[in-house]
Protein backbone atom coordinates (compact mmCIF):
# COMPACT_ATOMS: atom_id res chain seq x y z
CA UNK A 1 0.00 0.00 0.00
CA UNK A 2 1.83 3.46 -1.32
CA UNK A 3 1.43 5.93 2.26
CA UNK A 4 1.90 9.88 1.87
CA UNK A 5 5.21 9.23 2.24
CA UNK A 6 5.71 6.86 -0.46
CA UNK A 7 3.63 8.75 -2.38
CA UNK A 8 6.46 11.75 -1.93
CA UNK A 9 9.46 9.72 -3.23
CA UNK A 10 7.26 8.71 -5.93
CA UNK A 11 6.70 12.30 -6.91
CA UNK A 12 10.33 13.23 -6.25
CA UNK A 13 11.31 10.03 -8.22
CA UNK A 14 9.56 10.53 -11.48
CA UNK A 15 9.18 14.26 -11.39
CA UNK A 16 5.11 13.82 -11.54
CA UNK A 17 2.52 16.00 -10.07
CA UNK A 18 0.22 13.75 -8.35
CA UNK A 19 -3.45 14.38 -6.97
CA UNK A 20 -4.69 12.39 -4.56
CA UNK A 21 -8.88 11.64 -6.17
CA UNK A 22 -11.60 10.45 -3.83
CA UNK A 23 -15.02 9.42 -4.63
CA UNK A 24 -18.07 11.48 -3.53
CA UNK A 25 -21.01 8.80 -3.21
CA UNK A 26 -23.99 10.16 -5.59
CA UNK A 27 -26.66 11.89 -3.35
CA UNK A 28 -24.06 12.78 -0.38
CA UNK A 29 -23.31 16.68 0.19
CA UNK A 30 -19.28 17.60 -0.12
CA UNK A 31 -18.55 16.72 3.74
CA UNK A 32 -19.87 13.08 3.24
CA UNK A 33 -17.28 11.24 1.98
CA UNK A 34 -16.99 7.30 1.18
CA UNK A 35 -14.22 5.53 -0.95
CA UNK A 36 -14.97 1.65 -2.16
CA UNK A 37 -13.09 -0.76 0.75
CA UNK A 38 -11.54 -3.92 0.03
CA UNK A 39 -13.31 -5.86 2.50
CA UNK A 40 -17.02 -5.16 0.79
CA UNK A 41 -17.80 -1.91 2.60
CA UNK A 42 -17.68 1.78 3.04
CA UNK A 43 -15.13 2.84 5.69
CA UNK A 44 -15.17 1.57 8.99
CA UNK A 45 -12.13 0.58 11.29
CA UNK A 46 -9.41 -1.08 9.29
CA UNK A 47 -11.07 -0.94 6.16
CA UNK A 48 -8.57 -0.35 3.15
CA UNK A 49 -10.38 2.35 1.08
CA UNK A 50 -9.89 2.99 -2.73
CA UNK A 51 -8.65 6.07 -3.97
CA UNK A 52 -7.02 6.90 -7.05
CA UNK A 53 -3.93 8.95 -7.92
CA UNK A 54 -3.64 11.35 -11.01
CA UNK A 55 -0.69 10.87 -13.35
CA UNK A 56 -0.16 13.21 -16.03
CA UNK A 57 0.87 11.58 -19.37
CA UNK A 58 2.73 13.11 -22.29
CA UNK A 59 0.31 14.83 -24.86
CA UNK A 60 -0.87 12.52 -27.45
CA UNK A 61 -3.41 12.97 -30.38
CA UNK A 62 -6.36 15.35 -30.75
CA UNK A 63 -9.40 13.64 -30.57
CA UNK A 64 -8.53 10.92 -28.72
CA UNK A 65 -11.41 8.26 -29.20
CA UNK A 66 -10.57 4.90 -27.58
CA UNK A 67 -7.26 3.18 -25.86
CA UNK A 68 -6.22 -0.42 -25.70
CA UNK A 69 -3.09 -1.51 -23.41
CA UNK A 70 -0.92 -4.27 -24.63
CA UNK A 71 2.77 -5.16 -24.05
CA UNK A 72 4.10 -4.03 -27.58
CA UNK A 73 7.91 -4.33 -26.98
CA UNK A 74 7.78 -7.24 -24.19
CA UNK A 75 9.39 -5.87 -21.44
CA UNK A 76 6.37 -7.24 -19.03
CA UNK A 77 4.96 -3.79 -18.77
CA UNK A 78 1.66 -2.73 -20.36
CA UNK A 79 1.77 0.02 -23.27
CA UNK A 80 -0.80 2.11 -24.52
CA UNK A 81 -2.48 2.67 -27.86
CA UNK A 82 -4.56 5.24 -28.94
CA UNK A 83 -6.74 5.91 -31.76
CA UNK A 84 -7.38 9.64 -32.85
CA UNK A 85 -9.78 10.45 -35.29
CA UNK A 86 -6.84 13.27 -36.75
CA UNK A 87 -3.76 11.35 -36.59
CA UNK A 88 -4.32 8.04 -36.36
CA UNK A 89 -2.57 5.65 -34.28
CA UNK A 90 -0.59 6.65 -31.18
CA UNK A 91 1.81 4.34 -28.97
CA UNK A 92 3.35 5.21 -25.72
CA UNK A 93 5.27 3.12 -24.14
CA UNK A 94 5.39 2.23 -20.05
CA UNK A 95 8.15 2.66 -18.06
CA UNK A 96 6.36 0.51 -15.34
CA UNK A 97 6.24 3.23 -12.67
CA UNK A 98 2.94 5.05 -14.03
CA UNK A 99 4.55 7.25 -16.61
CA UNK A 100 5.31 6.51 -20.56
CA UNK A 101 7.65 7.60 -23.21
CA UNK A 102 6.50 10.51 -25.99
CA UNK A 103 4.02 9.50 -28.43
CA UNK A 104 4.89 7.48 -31.65
CA UNK A 105 1.97 8.21 -34.15
CA UNK A 106 1.02 6.55 -37.01
CA UNK A 107 -0.99 9.02 -39.57
CA UNK A 108 -3.42 6.21 -40.97
CA UNK A 109 -6.36 7.70 -41.16
CA UNK A 110 -9.40 9.42 -38.82
CA UNK A 111 -9.55 6.29 -36.52
CA UNK A 112 -12.00 5.16 -34.55
CA UNK A 113 -11.05 2.53 -32.17
CA UNK A 114 -8.34 -0.04 -31.87
CA UNK A 115 -7.56 -3.92 -31.67
CA UNK A 116 -4.01 -5.15 -30.47
CA UNK A 117 -3.29 -8.96 -31.31
CA UNK A 118 -0.91 -11.37 -33.11
CA UNK A 119 -2.37 -11.47 -36.20
CA UNK A 120 1.04 -13.21 -37.70
CA UNK A 121 2.06 -15.48 -34.95
CA UNK A 122 5.44 -14.26 -34.65
CA UNK A 123 5.51 -13.23 -30.96
CA UNK A 124 4.75 -9.68 -31.50
CA UNK A 125 1.68 -7.79 -31.24
CA UNK A 126 0.03 -5.87 -34.07
CA UNK A 127 -2.62 -3.34 -34.26
CA UNK A 128 -5.77 -3.43 -36.35
CA UNK A 129 -7.46 -0.15 -36.47
CA UNK A 130 -10.91 0.51 -38.01
CA UNK A 131 -12.09 4.07 -39.57
CA UNK A 132 -15.56 5.07 -40.10
CA UNK A 133 -14.85 7.81 -42.71
CA UNK A 134 -13.06 5.56 -45.47
CA UNK A 135 -14.66 2.34 -44.61
CA UNK A 136 -11.16 0.35 -44.17
CA UNK A 137 -9.75 -1.59 -40.99
CA UNK A 138 -6.03 -0.83 -40.94
CA UNK A 139 -3.74 -3.35 -40.35
CA UNK A 140 -0.28 -2.68 -38.32
CA UNK A 141 2.11 -5.42 -37.59
CA UNK A 142 4.52 -5.29 -34.90
CA UNK A 143 8.00 -4.50 -36.08
CA UNK A 144 9.66 -5.02 -32.67
CA UNK A 145 10.58 -2.66 -29.83
CA UNK A 146 6.95 -1.52 -29.76
CA UNK A 147 6.85 0.02 -33.23
CA UNK A 148 4.66 -0.80 -35.74
CA UNK A 149 5.41 -1.74 -39.30
CA UNK A 150 3.77 -0.41 -42.58
CA UNK A 151 -0.25 -0.16 -42.53
CA UNK A 152 -1.99 -2.53 -45.01
CA UNK A 153 -6.07 -2.23 -45.42
CA UNK A 154 -8.74 -4.41 -45.50
CA UNK A 155 -12.62 -3.38 -46.76
CA UNK A 156 -15.05 -3.50 -43.79
CA UNK A 157 -18.53 -1.89 -44.26
CA UNK A 158 -19.32 1.82 -45.21
CA UNK A 159 -18.23 3.14 -41.44
CA UNK A 160 -16.40 0.72 -39.65
CA UNK A 161 -16.76 2.32 -35.97
CA UNK A 162 -15.87 -0.12 -32.69
CA UNK A 163 -13.54 -3.59 -33.68
CA UNK A 164 -12.52 -6.45 -31.59
CA UNK A 165 -10.27 -9.03 -32.15
CA UNK A 166 -10.76 -13.00 -30.97
CA UNK A 167 -10.37 -16.03 -32.66
CA UNK A 168 -14.11 -17.05 -33.73
CA UNK A 169 -13.02 -19.97 -35.89
CA UNK A 170 -11.17 -22.29 -33.58
CA UNK A 171 -8.07 -22.05 -35.93
CA UNK A 172 -5.45 -20.13 -33.49
CA UNK A 173 -5.37 -17.16 -35.44
CA UNK A 174 -7.41 -14.11 -34.22
CA UNK A 175 -10.04 -12.37 -36.36
CA UNK A 176 -11.80 -9.11 -36.42
CA UNK A 177 -15.14 -8.33 -35.45
CA UNK A 178 -16.19 -4.60 -36.30
CA UNK A 179 -19.45 -2.41 -36.07
CA UNK A 180 -20.51 -0.14 -39.16
CA UNK A 181 -21.96 2.31 -37.15
CA UNK A 182 -23.78 4.61 -40.08
CA UNK A 183 -25.88 3.43 -43.26
CA UNK A 184 -26.54 -0.04 -43.58
CA UNK A 185 -26.30 -1.37 -40.34
CA UNK A 186 -23.94 -4.51 -39.80
CA UNK A 187 -21.11 -5.95 -38.16
CA UNK A 188 -18.87 -7.28 -40.48
CA UNK A 189 -15.88 -10.06 -39.56
CA UNK A 190 -13.14 -10.46 -41.27
CA UNK A 191 -11.02 -13.72 -40.65
CA UNK A 192 -7.33 -13.93 -39.95
CA UNK A 193 -5.32 -15.90 -42.63
CA UNK A 194 -2.18 -16.33 -39.83
CA UNK A 195 0.30 -14.10 -41.76
CA UNK A 196 -0.99 -10.74 -40.57
CA UNK A 197 -3.24 -10.62 -43.64
CA UNK A 198 -7.38 -10.86 -43.63
CA UNK A 199 -10.02 -12.79 -45.86
CA UNK A 200 -12.66 -10.73 -47.32
CA UNK A 201 -15.18 -9.25 -44.87
CA UNK A 202 -18.47 -11.04 -44.24
CA UNK A 203 -21.59 -8.56 -42.64
CA UNK A 204 -24.35 -9.58 -40.48
CA UNK A 205 -27.25 -7.42 -39.99
CA UNK A 206 -27.89 -5.64 -36.50
CA UNK A 207 -30.70 -2.82 -35.30
CA UNK A 208 -29.72 0.59 -36.48
CA UNK A 209 -26.97 2.39 -35.26
CA UNK A 210 -24.37 -0.12 -33.94
CA UNK A 211 -21.72 1.01 -31.89
CA UNK A 212 -19.89 -1.23 -29.57
CA UNK A 213 -18.91 -5.02 -29.92
CA UNK A 214 -18.05 -7.41 -27.84
CA UNK A 215 -17.17 -11.21 -28.01
CA UNK A 216 -18.01 -13.82 -25.96
CA UNK A 217 -19.22 -17.42 -25.06
CA UNK A 218 -22.56 -16.49 -24.55
CA UNK A 219 -24.24 -19.71 -24.56
CA UNK A 220 -21.04 -22.20 -23.17
CA UNK A 221 -21.15 -24.09 -26.19
CA UNK A 222 -17.31 -23.14 -26.93
CA UNK A 223 -18.01 -21.21 -29.60
CA UNK A 224 -17.91 -17.01 -29.75
CA UNK A 225 -20.58 -15.06 -30.04
CA UNK A 226 -20.85 -11.59 -30.79
CA UNK A 227 -23.35 -9.06 -28.55
CA UNK A 228 -23.62 -5.26 -30.31
CA UNK A 229 -24.78 -2.26 -28.54
CA UNK A 230 -27.34 -0.17 -31.07
CA UNK A 231 -27.30 3.26 -30.08
CA UNK A 232 -29.70 4.29 -32.54
CA UNK A 233 -32.22 1.45 -32.26
CA UNK A 234 -31.73 1.04 -28.67
CA UNK A 235 -31.08 -2.35 -28.12
CA UNK A 236 -28.16 -5.31 -27.84
CA UNK A 237 -27.76 -7.94 -30.81
CA UNK A 238 -26.70 -10.79 -30.00
CA UNK A 239 -25.55 -13.26 -32.79
CA UNK A 240 -24.52 -16.87 -32.29
CA UNK A 241 -21.43 -17.83 -33.05
CA UNK A 242 -21.24 -21.29 -35.13
CA UNK A 243 -17.78 -21.62 -34.78
CA UNK A 244 -16.44 -21.60 -38.03
CA UNK A 245 -16.47 -17.83 -37.98
CA UNK A 246 -20.33 -17.72 -39.15
CA UNK A 247 -23.26 -16.36 -37.49
CA UNK A 248 -26.46 -17.04 -37.09
CA UNK A 249 -29.29 -14.29 -37.53
CA UNK A 250 -29.56 -11.67 -34.83
CA UNK A 251 -31.45 -11.55 -31.14
CA UNK A 252 -32.29 -8.33 -29.85
CA UNK A 253 -32.56 -7.32 -26.30
CA UNK A 254 -34.35 -3.46 -25.49
CA UNK A 255 -31.76 -1.39 -23.49
CA UNK A 256 -32.89 1.57 -21.75
CA UNK A 257 -31.37 4.67 -24.24
CA UNK A 258 -28.73 4.92 -26.47
CA UNK A 259 -26.26 2.35 -25.83
CA UNK A 260 -22.84 2.76 -27.48
CA UNK A 261 -19.68 0.95 -25.42
CA UNK A 262 -20.94 -2.53 -24.44
CA UNK A 263 -18.19 -5.41 -22.54
CA UNK A 264 -18.88 -9.14 -21.12
CA UNK A 265 -18.26 -10.19 -18.42
CA UNK A 266 -19.31 -12.41 -15.19
CA UNK A 267 -21.04 -10.07 -12.95
CA UNK A 268 -22.95 -12.82 -10.83
CA UNK A 269 -20.39 -15.70 -10.41
CA UNK A 270 -22.47 -18.02 -12.33
CA UNK A 271 -19.49 -18.53 -15.03
CA UNK A 272 -21.33 -17.13 -17.90
CA UNK A 273 -20.64 -13.91 -19.31
CA UNK A 274 -23.39 -10.75 -18.90
CA UNK A 275 -23.34 -7.86 -20.68
CA UNK A 276 -22.62 -4.10 -19.45
CA UNK A 277 -23.21 -1.37 -22.13
CA UNK A 278 -22.98 2.87 -21.15
CA UNK A 279 -26.86 3.76 -22.02
CA UNK A 280 -25.74 7.23 -23.01
CA UNK A 281 -29.28 9.24 -23.47
CA UNK A 282 -30.16 8.49 -20.03
CA UNK A 283 -26.93 8.82 -17.95
CA UNK A 284 -27.07 4.85 -16.78
CA UNK A 285 -25.37 1.79 -17.13
CA UNK A 286 -27.35 -1.45 -17.91
CA UNK A 287 -26.67 -4.63 -16.79
CA UNK A 288 -27.64 -7.70 -18.83
CA UNK A 289 -27.55 -10.82 -16.87
CA UNK A 290 -27.06 -13.78 -19.22
CA UNK A 291 -29.50 -16.84 -18.95
CA UNK A 292 -27.45 -19.46 -20.16
CA UNK A 293 -28.48 -20.15 -23.36
CA UNK A 294 -26.90 -16.68 -25.11
CA UNK A 295 -30.11 -14.92 -24.36
CA UNK A 296 -30.85 -11.78 -21.72
CA UNK A 297 -32.37 -11.02 -18.68
CA UNK A 298 -34.65 -7.13 -19.01
CA UNK A 299 -31.80 -4.28 -18.37
CA UNK A 300 -31.09 -3.44 -14.69
CA UNK A 301 -29.86 0.19 -15.11
CA UNK A 302 -27.73 2.29 -12.81
CA UNK A 303 -27.17 5.60 -12.36
CA UNK A 304 -24.16 7.34 -13.20
CA UNK A 305 -23.03 11.13 -14.27
CA UNK A 306 -24.05 13.05 -17.32
CA UNK A 307 -23.69 11.20 -21.00
CA UNK A 308 -21.47 8.10 -20.22
CA UNK A 309 -19.63 6.70 -23.15
CA UNK A 310 -17.24 4.34 -22.00
CA UNK A 311 -17.39 1.33 -20.08
CA UNK A 312 -15.47 -1.62 -18.32
CA UNK A 313 -15.55 -4.40 -15.74
CA UNK A 314 -12.53 -5.39 -13.35
CA UNK A 315 -12.56 -5.82 -9.99
CA UNK A 316 -10.97 -2.44 -8.63
CA UNK A 317 -11.14 -2.65 -4.77
CA UNK A 318 -10.25 -6.34 -5.13
CA UNK A 319 -12.45 -7.70 -2.76
CA UNK A 320 -12.81 -10.75 -5.73
CA UNK A 321 -16.37 -8.82 -6.90
CA UNK A 322 -16.40 -7.64 -10.22
CA UNK A 323 -16.96 -3.65 -10.83
CA UNK A 324 -17.56 -1.45 -13.61
CA UNK A 325 -16.47 2.30 -14.51
CA UNK A 326 -17.85 4.59 -16.92
CA UNK A 327 -16.57 7.56 -18.28
CA UNK A 328 -18.95 10.21 -18.51
CA UNK A 329 -18.87 12.85 -21.71
CA UNK A 330 -20.51 15.54 -20.49
CA UNK A 331 -19.57 15.69 -16.45
CA UNK A 332 -15.80 15.45 -17.84
CA UNK A 333 -15.45 12.51 -15.17
CA UNK A 334 -15.29 9.38 -14.60
CA UNK A 335 -18.00 7.03 -12.20
CA UNK A 336 -17.09 3.42 -10.14
CA UNK A 337 -20.03 1.03 -9.49
CA UNK A 338 -18.92 -1.15 -6.75
CA UNK A 339 -20.26 -4.45 -7.54
CA UNK A 340 -21.95 -6.62 -4.85
CA UNK A 341 -20.80 -9.82 -6.33
CA UNK A 342 -24.49 -10.65 -7.81
CA UNK A 343 -24.76 -8.28 -10.89
CA UNK A 344 -26.09 -5.50 -8.19
CA UNK A 345 -23.86 -2.39 -7.17
CA UNK A 346 -23.47 -0.01 -4.77
CA UNK A 347 -24.40 4.03 -5.99
CA UNK A 348 -21.84 5.73 -8.07
CA UNK A 349 -18.59 6.91 -6.97
CA UNK A 350 -17.14 9.65 -9.13
CA UNK A 351 -13.97 10.25 -9.73
CA UNK A 352 -12.34 13.82 -11.23
CA UNK A 353 -10.15 13.44 -14.26
CA UNK A 354 -8.15 16.86 -14.03
CA UNK A 355 -9.20 20.49 -13.69
CA UNK A 356 -9.45 20.90 -17.39
CA UNK A 357 -13.30 21.64 -18.32
CA UNK A 358 -14.79 20.21 -21.49
CA UNK A 359 -12.51 17.18 -21.92
CA UNK A 360 -14.73 14.78 -22.80
CA UNK A 361 -13.38 11.47 -21.51
CA UNK A 362 -14.45 8.77 -23.69
CA UNK A 363 -13.48 4.97 -23.77
CA UNK A 364 -11.43 3.52 -20.73
CA UNK A 365 -9.24 0.41 -19.94
CA UNK A 366 -7.97 -1.48 -17.41
CA UNK A 367 -4.53 -2.33 -16.61
CA UNK A 368 -1.96 -2.07 -13.78
CA UNK A 369 0.64 0.44 -14.93
CA UNK A 370 3.31 1.28 -11.86
CA UNK A 371 3.50 -2.96 -11.16
CA UNK A 372 1.75 -2.57 -7.18
CA UNK A 373 -0.75 -5.17 -8.54
CA UNK A 374 -3.63 -2.72 -8.35
CA UNK A 375 -5.89 -1.65 -11.25
CA UNK A 376 -5.40 1.88 -12.83
CA UNK A 377 -7.51 3.26 -15.58
CA UNK A 378 -6.11 4.90 -18.87
CA UNK A 379 -9.02 7.09 -20.27
CA UNK A 380 -8.97 8.90 -23.64
CA UNK A 381 -10.23 12.27 -24.01
CA UNK A 382 -11.66 13.63 -27.36
CA UNK A 383 -11.32 17.49 -26.73
CA UNK A 384 -7.16 17.84 -25.46
CA UNK A 385 -4.33 16.84 -26.77
CA UNK A 386 -3.93 14.01 -23.79
CA UNK A 387 -5.16 11.19 -22.34
CA UNK A 388 -5.47 10.52 -18.41
CA UNK A 389 -3.95 7.79 -16.14
CA UNK A 390 -5.31 7.08 -12.72
CA UNK A 391 -3.36 4.65 -10.51
CA UNK A 392 -5.37 3.02 -8.49
CA UNK A 393 -4.03 2.80 -4.66
CA UNK A 394 -5.88 1.17 -1.26
CA UNK A 395 -5.24 3.35 1.94
CA UNK A 396 -6.74 3.39 5.51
Amino acid sequence: MMGRELASEWMMRTGLSLSLIVGVVSGCDSQSLAIGSNDGGLGGSGACHQVFVRASLPPVSPQSHHVATADLNGDQIPDLVVASRSEGVGVLLGHGDGTFAAELTYNVGQIDSVAVADFNRDGRPDVAAADDSTGLVTVLLGSGGGALGAPATYRAGNSPWSIQAADLNGDQVPDLAVTNIFGTATVSVLLGRGDGTFSPQVSYMTDAGPDGVAIADLDGDGKLDLAVANQTGRSVSVLMGRGDGTFGAQTSTASDGGPTTIVAGDLDGDGRPDLVVADQETNRVGVFRNKGDGTMEIERTFDVSAMPYGVAIGDLDRDGKPDIVATNGQSGNVSVLFGSGDASFRPQQTFEIDSVSGTYPLAVAIDDFNGDHRPDLVIARSQVNSASVLLGDCRP
